[in-house]
């Protein structure tokens, strides 16, 4: 799904932003479009995960990942937390 494809294009340019372009191993990080099709698949299965958590949580449902009820014990960070990205407008 393109949706997808862009939501973990722009998470892994986040990723890499956050990492000043650097690997694991100090390596340059390659470009989205240099990037093998397998690794692609698992930026956009983690796209869809946190998708899926943020549509959970805006929708009072427990996260589907970890059980946390909306702001309920929700760990500083969090989603579902009165600070996450629930709280946000």
């Amino acid at each position: 799904m393109e949706s997808f494809n862009k939501l973990a294009q722009d998470g892994y340019e986040a990723y890499g932003a956050a990492a000043e372009w650097k690997a694991w191993d100090g390596k340059p990080m390659p470009t989205w479009d240099e990037l093998r099709p397998d690794i692609v698949m698992k930026w956009e299965a983690a796209a869809r995960a946190m998708a899926a958590h943020v549509i959970q949580a805006r929708q009072g449902m427990p996260c589907g990942v970890c059980g946390v009820s909306p702001r309920q014990d929700a760990p500083i960070g969090h989603p579902n937390s009165p600070g996450g990205i629930i709280g946000m407008k």
